[in-house]
């Protein structure tokens, strides 16, 4: 019981809490260095706080190396067999010292073996995060899922903006205008009108025709993405996440900005069809189906909306430079797939 009691992470709930803790412990308190390979959960479970909260008191710099589990696993003890549910690693390099920490996160990279050998011989810098402002406790206790000031400052406007998808809901369940998405994702959404999708879409109703292409061009946008990776899990969708995306005040009061975001939700609507639909390993013991990427597909039209949705939210437009960076170092992508 005494023993228990000198760990600070011991309701972590996972042994590699505490060895982390007794790394920091045993490393030397003004400059030591702790690299450790890590799940994933260490940015962003809530399991972890306390380890996040120590590391961030006894080191000046933290420096994260995001990866998926493919194309090889290092966690294999997973009870589920397909290997995309298998947990994602982390290595972490912390510098001790009494000073407040520099936050260092990588995208999410590829599990390749000679990139992590190169990596952990040069140990290259990744995006600093530091002295981002406040968006909410949920968020601000995380290491993972805000890579840049600036992505924090447009969750922060997406989230003061009053009208979100949830205010255009209808009450009727089974309404004749609603909105479909996948249950997981990866390194997109795809949102699209109900019955576009497959039998495991989940549905939002919603009031009226405009208010779905409204909500259609709001949640495909890069914004929706990056609310999703802040408030998600980083791999699936609720509705709640999906119903919580702002939509702009200007794109209900502006006529100009209201036509041209209706004129853009009609372009992703009319995107799907079979020449646009591609085959990818969905996540279900690595089975192939189809799947449609607005993101992909139709480019022009994303870049578009999100130009609108970031000048209607006054934020600048390179703000969401980085989840371009996060897409173009994956190699494994789960979105919206089509009925055939």
């Amino acid at each position: 019981m005494l023993l228990q009691k000198r760990y600070r992470t011991l309701k972590g709930g996972d042994l590699y809490d505490l060895i982390a803790e007794a790394a920091l412990s045993l490393a030397n308190p003004d400059g030591g260095i702790v690299t450790l390979i890590v799940p994933l959960s260490i940015c962003f479970g809530q399991s972890k706080n306390a380890l996040r909260r120590l590391f961030e008191s006894r080191c000046r710099r933290i420096a994260l190396r995001c990866h998926d589990n493919r194309p090889a696993t290092i966690f294999h003890d997973s009870p589920v067999a397909h290997r995309e549910s298998r947990v994602r690693p982390v290595i972490i390099t912390a510098v001790t010292g009494d000073e407040t920490p520099t936050i260092e996160i990588s995208g999410t990279n590829r599990w390749l073996r000679s990139e992590r050998h190169e990596y952990l011989a040069s140990r290259p810098n990744p995006i600093i995060r530091q002295n981002t402002p406040a968006v909410d406790p949920k968020i601000n206790l995380q290491w993972e899922r805000i890579p840049t000031p600036e992505i924090q400052r447009l969750i922060a406007a997406m989230a003061n903006e009053q009208t979100k998808i949830a205010n255009l809901q209808s009450n009727v369940e089974r309404n004749a205008f609603a909105l479909s998405f996948q249950p997981a994702a990866m390194y997109f959404i795809t949102v699209a009108p109900a019955g576009r999708l497959n039998r495991r879409e989940k549905t939002l109703p919603i009031s009226t025709q405009e208010n779905l292409e409204l909500a259609v061009a709001a949640a495909n946008t890069h914004a929706a993405y990056a609310w999703w990776r802040a408030y998600g899990d980083s791999f699936d969708i609720n509705k709640h996440e999906i119903a919580s995306i702002a939509i702009p005040r200007q794109w209900l009061e502006d006529e100009q900005t209201n036509r041209r975001a209706l004129e853009l939700a009609r372009a992703l609507t009319a995107a799907i069809n079979p020449a646009n639909i591609s085959a990818i390993v969905t996540g279900t013991k690595s089975k192939t189906q189809d799947s449609l990427n607005f993101h992909d597909c139709v480019p022009e039209v994303i870049a578009e909306l999100d130009a609108l949705y970031l000048d209607a939210l006054c934020q600048p437009r390179d703000a969401l430079s980085q989840l371009h960076t996060l897409r173009s170092n994956s190699t494994w992508r789960l979105g919206a797939q089509i009925r055939g």
